[in-house]
């Protein structure tokens, strides 16, 4: 849990990027130390998983974030694929329920992307004719 805290990024109404980023953070988490400042200053690590384990957690997470990532890219037509990949990480806790399934579109990734402020450009005078 501390892994997958310190690798969340809030991604706003996308609940499946947020969850693909943090399983993105736990492929380099989970092999190596996990340690947090809050708690004993950093001097614990709490992975304690032989260099086997953390190996094998990682691999893991990898098929998490590229399940993830499939089950994102499917089109229309492949929704049973997509919670079929869902549930070959997570079991029967993902419903097998098509009408829940929301296709990406381009619309969805514009407004789920925030808004950033720019300067107006410089437009220089400019004499006609």
């Amino acid at each position: 849990m501390i892994a997958a805290t310190q690798g969340f990024v809030q991604k706003l109404r996308r609940d499946d990027l947020a969850l693909e980023h943090v399983a993105g953070h736990l492929i380099s988490a989970l092999a190596g130390d996990i340690r947090e400042s809050g708690i004993d200053d950093g001097n614990e690590d709490f992975n304690r998983l032989s260099a086997m384990e953390r190996s094998r957690a990682s691999a893991r997470a990898v098929e998490l974030r590229d399940a993830i990532r499939a089950a994102r890219n499917r089109t229309v037509n492949e929704k049973s694929k997509a919670i079929e990949g869902l549930r070959s990480q997570f079991g029967d806790r993902i419903p097998y329920r098509l009408d829940w399934v929301e296709i990406d579109g381009q619309a969805e990734d514009v407004r789920s992307t925030p808004a950033i402020i720019v300067p107006s450009p410089r437009v220089d005078s400019t004499k006609a004719g």
